[in-house]
């Protein structure tokens, strides 16, 4: 597409019914714009507009006009359109600001689901920037983002928890996977999506749903734009595992998920076939909790990543700001499990059982936590390459906004592991960015935080030393044995979103931790 072009493109006929059908919205209560997270200065790239209602539905438009713009490091930026051509959306005319910068009128025709791809949008300076969305005197902006001429990976967005009426779970709130897609994609922006419904165990699946699940799958799939996983939801009680998503690089024709009393993860992933790995989720929920003493572990290939924050709540540590309603009394916290030494990273998801990632209210009373999400760096948007991202922990964990953080510790990339440099300290670095003020960005080693910013701003960048890496209490490697310690940045905004960086880890070994 030429770079001189404005395109604002509505959802074809088939989607924006599936919309009005299961996700009419009522009065307009908020704009929401999204964009992708890392572009190139100059390059054109595709914004997603939608109109919400106060339950995250997009309305049925009645002709309004939202006026975007682009704010640049708190100053605001042109958008850069010559000749703009508005198919099939009119009218929509652009117009120059009393500033003189450039803005963007677009019209939602009456009738219509208000949700729309606009196209061929730039950023023409390097640095952080978003989109401002003004309609009705109200001012909204959008999920912040980079422009840079470095090469650096792709980072998407998606919601790897939703369920549906396939399930049969909540089946009073939950809408078919149609709408769940639809939403995702074309109401909310996402990169990529899993449906995890419980598909056996009957009464709330059979092998024939499991079946339909792998073809809409298929269907709903478009690498390079949005990208589906082949997933599903199995139940352990706790101490075994507990609720956990199994997710497969192929399609398989037959699942795993007997419900014996016996059973933990660890026996399950014997039994299932092919590339697939598990991740525990609302690990702190009494009954189903998910202590994972180490005959239930299945490794760290099987069990890369846990889900810390869903509608559920956050299962980070014990007396977090936003906890479940009702939780276990043991060691069954994210931390907890990384003080096993078990090698996790972290992945956000909503457990959405209204099928939409964003709705709340609509929720169950225990299900209204802020919306998880997790993003993965990867080097292109297909199903394989998030599969590969979320295994080898190259992804991280956000609720309630799209956080941008991009976080380095002694050196090494989020998610992995090496040996304590030869210096004996670790430097962390950090860029974040929001769409709401930072409040706060911590760095956690081995459960304890050990250094805080308050940016109150919202974009910013933090580097800091551990000289004091072994007067740490050291962890035991669940598979080496060795002494470690590992580092992750939080990150909490105003609107009480955060985000949670993978964890690095640290050896020990040959390393006097006598004074820890």
């Amino acid at each position: 597409m030429n770079s001189d072009t404005i395109t604002v493109i509505h959802p074809e006929p088939l989607t924006e019914k599936c919309l009005r059908l299961e996700a009419r919205g009522g009065a307009f209560a908020r704009a929401m714009m999204t964009i992708p997270t890392v572009v190139k200065p100059g390059e054109p790239f595709a914004a997603t507009v939608s109109l919400l209602d106060e339950n995250a539905m997009p309305i049925v438009a009645q002709d309004e006009v939202l006026v975007l713009g682009i704010e640049h490091a708190g100053e605001q930026a042109h958008l850069q359109s010559k000749g703009a051509s508005c198919s099939p959306l009119s009218p929509r005319a652009r117009q120059v600001a009393p500033d003189g910068s450039s803005v963007l009128k677009v019209t939602f025709p009456a009738g219509r689901s208000a949700v729309c791809r606009v196209e061929g949008l730039s950023q023409p300076a390097a640095g952080y920037f978003r989109l401002q969305g003004e309609i009705g005197g109200q001012t909204f902006v959008s999920n912040p983002a980079l422009a840079t001429d470095e090469e650096r990976p792709l980072l998407l967005w998606g919601d790897p928890h939703i369920h549906t009426t396939v399930g049969d779970c909540h089946a009073e709130r939950c809408r078919t996977r149609n709408v769940a897609y639809a939403a995702a994609r074309h109401a909310y922006g996402l990169d990529f999506v899993a449906i995890a419904d419980h598909v056996s165990w009957a009464p709330r699946g059979t092998a024939g749903k499991w079946y339909d699940n792998l073809a809409a799958c298929e269907l709903y799939d478009e690498p390079g734009v949005f990208s589906t996983l082949y997933c599903y939801e199995t139940s352990m009680k706790g101490g075994r595992g507990g609720d956990c998503n199994i997710y497969l690089r192929q399609p398989n024709r037959t699942y795993v998920d007997p419900w014996p009393d016996d059973l933990n993860i660890a026996g399950l992933c014997e039994q299932v076939e092919g590339d697939f790995f598990a991740v525990p989720h609302h690990t702190t929920r009494t009954g189903k909790h998910g202590e994972i003493p180490p005959e239930a572990y299945p490794d760290e290939k099987l069990m890369p990543v846990a889900e810390i924050h869903s509608k559920w709540g956050t299962s980070e540590y014990r007396g977090n700001p936003t906890p479940l309603a009702e939780i276990h009394p043991g060691p069954s916290y994210v931390q907890d499990l990384l003080a096993q030494g078990y090698r996790f990273g972290f992945i956000g998801g909503t457990d959405s059982h209204t099928s939409l990632t964003f709705c709340l209210p609509l929720e169950s009373e225990i299900h209204r936590s802020q919306p998880g999400m997790t993003a993965v760096m990867v080097a292109a948007n297909n199903r394989n390459a998030i599969y590969d991202a979320i295994q080898a922990r190259s992804c991280y964990a956000a609720c309630g906004e799209r956080i941008l953080l991009d976080v380095t510790c002694g050196g090494l990339a989020m998610g992995q592991a090496g040996p304590l440099p030869d210096a004996g300290d670790i430097t962390i670095r950090a860029e974040y960015a929001a769409e709401s003020e930072i409040e706060s960005v911590e760095v956690i080693r081995n459960g304890e935080v050990v250094h805080r910013e308050s940016p109150n701003a919202w974009k910013g960048a933090l580097e800091w030393t551990d000289r004091a890496v072994t007067e740490a209490t050291p962890i035991s490697d669940f598979t080496s044995g060795a002494p470690c310690v590992y580092y992750y940045v939080r990150i909490t905004a105003q609107s009480n979103a955060r985000a949670w960086s993978s964890p690095c880890w640290f050896s020990l070994v040959n390393v006097d931790v006598s004074t820890g």
